[in-house]
């Protein structure tokens, strides 16, 4: 039932303009109650323009999936919304001399609520690993994280300099052998990106996109012949879905490698065990395995097989080597051979619950002590993101996340900071497709309308100036001055949109995205 009792003025700013921030910002503006004509939601972005990880993470040949952006873009029409580009907010992500950069604290006086909801902009390090992206001993040449790949392909302006697309370019004219370490959808998307482009019959999947055209002609030069995503588990633990799987083994032209049937077997018996004691995570997971089983349209090794791709497990990479010829490039990674342990099922979240569902134990890779090396032309790094702390906001670095518990920001101790959100990747990691981020903004959403309507739930009363984020009972009307000429409004983003569209018209394809920022500000003020 919708809550329709009076309540405080909500003055809401969120961080972020991704699906996470969208869907969260729809759902309060859709679910108050009439006749709260001063309620605000403001949604801060530190690009001129929105959309975040819809915009920038999701494959260019994935249009349908880019479809909730019809929702998104509803909200524009709002008069209780308004949307501030190019702001970028206690980020210690330094970003370009023309984005407006604020502290918290500038912004607080003007709101009641705040929500993050940045999303998860930097890799998982491979520190340990040498010759590794985020390594201090990084290989020049051949090696990259994902979140520098993908933005790169996406045409994100904080990955498309002139430099890093020279670069990317240079290496993959050279790269027949790809290794990709992780087996997630981001993963496959780098997969299926890269065996794409140079294959004359699927490349017309991406021509008609909103893909860079310069980021096409790199691709479709690449001479690659084997993609190799390599796991540090086993089969029975791979990251992707189905339906991405499904749509790596239907690809014109592309061999799958298969799978080693002891590995599988292995597998099959060991998630029918697990599903006979309870564990109901097995139907999803044999539907995966059916898959790979199944294998691809077209077999390896035939005539129609202009590449291939292949899962490798239980390696995990210790070191990139340089080629002996060119120690700038990466020649090989040498791998610690793996073996699977399970660690102790966890306890039940509510001892007293008579059915709870049982939760399966942990897969471990254990090494073994043996190690393999194996040669390689191009290493992409696609083992999770992490996201960013915000000024005094209580930041989890071993996990890369807002602390939060279920969505209410909390402090060092673990207690709440009163009107403090966040949902998205910021809040539970890069976990999840973006359905399941509506969910996670929706139940998010809803928390803050109860806490906000509900006289049983304290909240301008417990807020203190002890707490580290300060929200006001009685927010300053308008906004902070400093965005006066600086920041991207919603009107403003359209010209820019506009302009994307009309420049990919004259080349038959979605849009032409503008690649720097300086650009986008070009376009958005004149």
């Amino acid at each position: 039932m919708r809550p329709t009792l009076p309540a405080l003025r909500l003055k809401l700013a969120v961080l972020g303009s991704g699906p996470s921030a969208f869907y969260f910002a729809h759902r309060i503006l859709a679910r108050l109650p009439p006749g709260r004509p001063h309620d605000e939601v403001h949604m801060y972005e530190r690009l001129p323009v929105p959309y975040g990880l819809v915009r920038y993470g999701v494959a260019p040949d994935h249009p349908d999936v880019k479809n909730c952006i019809n929702t998104f873009s509803k909200l524009g029409s709002d008069p209780r919304f308004r949307f501030f580009g190019n702001v970028a907010i206690d980020s210690p992500t330094p970003a370009p001399r023309s984005t407006l950069s604020l502290p918290l604290s500038a912004i607080l006086p003007h709101y009641s609520h705040l929500a993050l909801s940045h999303g998860a902009l930097h890799p998982s390090p491979l520190r340990s690993v040498s010759g590794s992206a985020t390594a201090p001993d990084r290989i020049p040449h051949g090696v990259y994280s994902a979140p520098e790949f993908v933005g790169w392909y996406n045409g994100h302006p904080y990955f498309s300099s002139d430099n890093l697309h020279e670069r990317i370019f240079a290496d993959l004219k050279r790269a027949k052998r790809v290794t990709i370490i992780g087996q997630g959808n981001v993963a496959l998307d780098v997969a299926r990106m890269l065996l794409k482009a140079p294959t004359p019959s699927l490349v017309d999947d991406l021509s008609c996109t909103d893909i860079p055209s310069r980021v096409l002609e790199a691709l479709r030069a690449a001479p690659v012949e084997r993609v190799t995503l390599v796991g540090r588990r086993g089969v029975g633990q791979v990251a992707f879905t189905a339906k991405e799987v499904r749509e790596m083994m239907h690809l014109r032209n592309v061999a799958f490698g298969g799978v080693d049937p002891a590995h599988m077997a292995e597998a099959i018996e060991a998630g029918e065990a697990g599903a006979a004691a309870g564990n109901k995570e097995w139907r999803a997971r044999k539907r995966i395995l059916g898959l790979l089983e199944g294998g691809s349209n077209v077999a390896p090794g035939s005539p129609e097989a202009q590449r291939e791709w292949a899962l490798e497990f239980l390696q995990s990479p210790i070191a990139y080597k340089p080629r002996e010829d060119d120690p700038s490039r990466v020649g090989s990674v040498r791998y610690s051979v793996n073996t699977l342990s399970a660690a102790a099922s966890p306890p039940p979240a509510n001892p007293a619950a008579k059915e709870e569902p049982v939760q399966p134990p942990r897969v471990l890779a254990t090494p073994t002590g043996s190690e393999v090396e194996e040669p390689t032309d191009l290493v992409i790094e696609s083992v999770g993101y992490r996201s960013e702390g915000v000024g005094p906001v209580p930041f989890d670095t071993a996990r890369g996340v807002i602390k939060n518990v279920g969505g209410r920001v909390v402090d060092e101790s673990g207690e709440w900071i009163p009107n403090v959100y966040s949902t998205g990747w910021a809040a539970r990691g890069p976990v999840g497709v973006i359905a399941a981020t509506m969910n996670d903004s929706y139940t998010a959403a809803d928390m803050l309308l109860t806490d906000l309507l509900s006289p049983a739930t304290p909240t301008a009363s417990r807020t203190s100036h002890d707490s580290p984020v300060f929200l006001p009972p009685a927010p300053a009307d308008g906004v902070p001055i400093e965005l006066a000429g600086e920041a991207v409004e919603w009107d403003a983003w359209q010209r820019i949109h506009a302009e994307e569209r009309r420049r990919g018209a004259e080349k038959g394809k979605a849009a032409e995205k503008i690649l720097t920022v300086d650009e986008m500000l070009k376009v958005a003020r004149a």
